[in-house]
């Protein structure tokens, strides 16, 4: 228990910052806060381990230089974000996707140069959990600090939801609206970008905005004229209908990225995708009228969509795709097709994920473990993670506080564990670990989408 306290008030100290500066400035007393936490750990591994009493001022040496080598810019960031026995998740990001992410961000380069009047389109396949979804989002914090005035919003489409038609197309844009809300609340000179917005939809649409506000529920918040338009009457067909449907959607798309330079749709998991919401990202592709920067990103999952021999015929994202690359050929450079295919980590990409999360610089030390995670896990990156928290939860990966690293037993690792086939695997293997409470909580959260809220 004490050893835990002292842990706990050495992550608050190491991890503070000081109130009238952004940096936490820890060069005053880094070096007597981590020699006292040294002290107190030692006298007390000294008397378990009286081999360890000679090598002492050498590991101390380690710890110290480990927590202060580099430059002193860089210093302050690491020690920031510095935890003793923590597995350094946040720290792994892309690694081994440099040439995914120089891929990806020139065509982000591209969408925000509007004079070029090109629309982007990124499509990213790969198996699951190799990360496609990771590569889309690395794009967000960019554009989102694009001088305010970019806007990256996600629509996600679920495995079960194909009775609910336009359902990540209706979160994406919903998404957009809030943003859009919050960017009015958030400005100084009494102008209302909702008002703007609200009148560039009403003087385009007039009474088909009733229909759009059915699509997405959320956009009810920025159209609060006074004099609402008409509702579309119920014996309008189908077919004209769908026509104004389509219509409304494309003017909202024109509209927004009007005013969200560039304007990034992420359209996730499109294996999935109904036929009428492909069909509708098509047409705000080939929307002319729109010369605004537009991105659209859609990732799905090669191995659902590429089998052959379905029983159903092909499936219906490659006829999509195979639209994708005719529109490329056919609208003489207004739209940009790229590829992108994430597959696994090689061996070397595995270790480098591995000295990141033990935040080891020693490549060799950790060769031998990261050839284990590589063959029991292929490299899957989501299969990898989960592979090294489940080698933590199983005590086969832990942190030595008298030696201050993380310490592992090869040998055990490679009898105790097995391949991984799949994610699924792992993750029923850590919910059965849960109480019979959270286990049935979590079967209540499945049944509402892909997100919800405590509430």
């Amino acid at each position: 228990m004490q050893g835990n306290a002292r842990q706990t008030k050495a992550e608050t100290l190491l991890s503070a910052k000081d109130n009238n500066d952004s940096t936490f400035s820890f060069s005053n007393n880094m070096d007597e806060t981590l020699r006292n936490i040294r002290k107190q750990d030692s006298a007390k591994f000294a008397l378990r381990f009286p081999s360890m009493r000679s090598s002492g001022n050498e590991h101390e040496q380690k710890i110290m230089a480990r927590c202060t080598r580099g430059s002193a810019p860089k210093y302050n960031k690491r020690i920031q974000g510095f935890t003793m026995n923590k597995l350094r998740f946040h720290s792994v990001g892309l690694l081994g996707r440099k040439e995914e992410i120089k891929t990806i961000r020139a065509c982000l380069g591209r969408a925000m140069q509007p004079e070029k009047q090109t629309k982007e389109v990124v499509m990213i396949s790969g198996y699951s959990g190799t990360g496609k979804s990771s590569l889309a989002f690395n794009l967000k914090e960019i554009v989102n600090s694009a001088k305010g005035l970019g806007a990256f919003v996600t629509g996600k489409f679920g495995q079960y939801q194909s009775g609910e038609p336009l359902s990540a197309i209706s979160q994406a844009f919903g998404e957009l609206c809030h943003k859009i809300l919050s960017s009015n609340a958030n400005k100084k000179d009494g102008s209302s970008l909702c008002d703007e917005i609200e009148e560039a939809l009403l003087s385009e649409l007039q009474n088909e905005v009733s229909l759009l506000i059915t699509i997405i529920p959320d956009l009810a918040e920025i159209i609060t004229s006074k004099n609402p338009p008409t509702k579309t009457s119920n014996k309008t067909t189908s077919g004209a209908r769908q026509t104004g449907m389509n219509y409304a959607l494309r003017v909202f798309t024109r509209v927004m990225s009007s005013y969200f330079s560039p304007l990034v749709l992420f359209f996730d998991d499109l294996q999935w995708a109904d036929v009428l919401s492909l069909e509708i990202i098509e047409l705000l592709i080939l929307d002319s009228q729109n010369k605004n920067s537009l991105m659209i990103i859609g990732s799905y999952r090669s191995n659902e969509v590429d089998r052959s021999g379905q029983v159903d015929g092909p499936h219906i994202l490659l006829n999509t795709l195979r639209n994708f690359k005719n529109m490329e050929k056919a609208e003489n450079e207004l739209i940009n097709l790229t590829q992108i295919e994430v597959g696994n980590l090689g061996r070397e990409e595995v270790n480098q994920v591995i000295m990141s999360l033990l935040s080891i610089d020693d490549g060799p030390k950790t060769v031998g473990l990261a050839n284990i995670c590589y063959r029991r896990t292929l490299g899957n990156p989501f299969f990898l993670l989960e592979f090294i928290k489940l080698l933590q939860e199983e005590g086969l990966l832990y942190f030595h506080l008298g030696l201050f690293e993380w310490k592992w037993d090869e040998k055990a690792i490679e009898l105790k564990t097995s391949l991984t086939k799949n994610a699924v695997d792992l993750v029923l293997r850590k919910m059965r670990k849960l109480s019979m409470e959270a286990q049935w909580f979590l079967q209540c959260a499945a049944c509402l989408g892909t997100s919800f809220t405590i509430e």
